[in-house]
């Protein structure tokens, strides 16, 4: 088994890898790759924890072009989602871990030619939890904006029963184990203290000083969007608009990405991409990065199923979505909602109207006339699951047309 790397340069970089080969003695199996590669790279929650515990693996590479798929395999371990042990092609996948040992997690992406990685690597250990305890422990992120959350991770080794935080300067405890949420709105630099007991040992701590810290952040960029339309049938197209947040947003740089769009329409830089078409049925998610070279900083925020669309055989049943109608979004909130909605009419300037609700493959579930300008519709009856509420005027032609999740 050889591990070889070789550079070589001929007026430019070529990189040439052989990883673990199991190839016959002088005739090894090279792998060419351009530097224009993908880079492979990630993080996880925790790298030591208890066995039957789980880790969020978060996808951290770089590509100057998108990055379409993960190639995660996981030594020892089963991700959540996933039939077969030990791979995933989720992005971000969470993994569980039923069996002490020291395991390699592997990363590879590949972009939109095709290009593939070398693979990045950590390793995780899964310690029984059964011997003496040894106090350790991790955080999401250690440098913070005043008015952040963060998520803490026991990373203690040994046999434990019980947790007690102190998360110093803001006189807050807590007996999880893995407590999240924690809060720090105030500038400046604070410790945490973590002690484990068992009932068997004395109880052990550690305190890391000036473990977080928590800095006065100039409004940084939060992504936010805005569509045309959030259902439409196959073949149809819609426009996005950035709505997104923070000092200096005239200056932003957009990277859209629309999963499930049609070829041509798959990326974006525009702030407002339009005529954004879909050609296979489903619900997508819209991803945006925004950028503030001034800073520099960015952001990015993935908005699950930012549009659905309808394959031809149900469009049909659902005349709001057609291309001819309403340009006007139904007013209803909460949504997603669990026990009643409520669907503000007084804008829509109408005396007398329809209601017509569907479900996603264009079903009419429900249908009411009203004569009021607000009205409280309960939802016990109602599976969870995606519906349409269409508005109709008296002559049967939309008003408006809103996407509904019950959940």
């Amino acid at each position: 088994m050889k591990n070889i790397v070789l550079v070589v340069l001929f007026g430019s970089f070529v990189q040439v890898q052989v990883s673990s080969c199991l190839c016959a003695e002088g005739n090894p199996q090279f792998k060419f790759s351009g530097g224009d590669q993908p880079i492979a790279s990630f993080s996880v929650s925790q790298e030591v924890f208890c066995v039957g515990n789980c880790a969020l693996f978060v996808d951290e590479s770089e590509s100057d072009i998108p990055i379409v798929e993960w190639e995660w395999t996981f030594q020892g371990g089963q991700a959540t989602g996933e039939t077969d042990q030990g791979i995933s092609s989720q992005q971000n996948p969470e993994v569980c871990y039923e069996t002490p040992g020291a395991y390699w997690a592997v990363l590879s992406v590949t972009d939109m030619n095709g290009v593939t990685s070398i693979p990045d690597s950590i390793l995780i250990l899964v310690d029984p939890c059964t011997g003496p305890l040894q106090v350790n422990f991790g955080v999401s992120d250690t440098s913070i904006c005043a008015g952040d959350c963060i998520d803490f991770q026991n990373q203690s080794l040994g046999f434990q029963t019980n947790y007690t935080w102190i998360f110093g300067g803001i006189n807050q405890t807590s007996s999880e184990e893995n407590p999240a949420g924690i809060c720090y709105n105030t500038p400046g630099t604070y410790d945490v203290t973590l002690i484990v007991e068992n009932g068997i040992e004395a109880p052990n701590q550690l305190v890391k000083t000036d473990f977080i810290m928590v800095e006065n952040c100039i409004n940084p960029p939060v992504p936010m969007i805005s569509v045309s339309q959030d259902t439409i049938c196959i073949g149809q197209c819609v426009d996005f608009f950035d709505e997104s947040t923070g000092l200096g947003s005239q200056f932003f740089q957009y990277e859209w990405l629309f999963d499930g769009a049609a070829n041509g329409s798959e990326i974006s830089t525009d702030a407002d991409p339009e005529q954004i078409c879909y050609e296979t049925a489903g619900s997508f998610n819209v991803v945006l990065t925004v950028k503030r070279l001034s800073i520099p900083d960015s952001a990015t925020q993935v908005f699950t199923n930012a549009v659905t669309v309808l394959d031809t055989l149900n469009c049909p049943n659902l005349s709001a979505i057609s291309q001819d109608g309403p340009n006007k979004s139904l007013h209803v909130f909460p949504n997603p909602a669990n026990e009643s909605i409520t669907i503000d009419l007084e804008s829509y300037n109408t005396e007398a109207y329809s209601l017509a609700i569907y479900s996603i493959d264009g079903r009419l579930i429900h249908s009411l006339r009203e004569n009021t300008n607000l009205i409280v519709l309960n939802l016990s009856d109602y599976s969870n699951g995606a519906y349409i509420l269409n508005l109709l005027d008296n002559s049967g032609n939309p008003i408006a047309q809103s996407k509904l999740i019950i959940q």
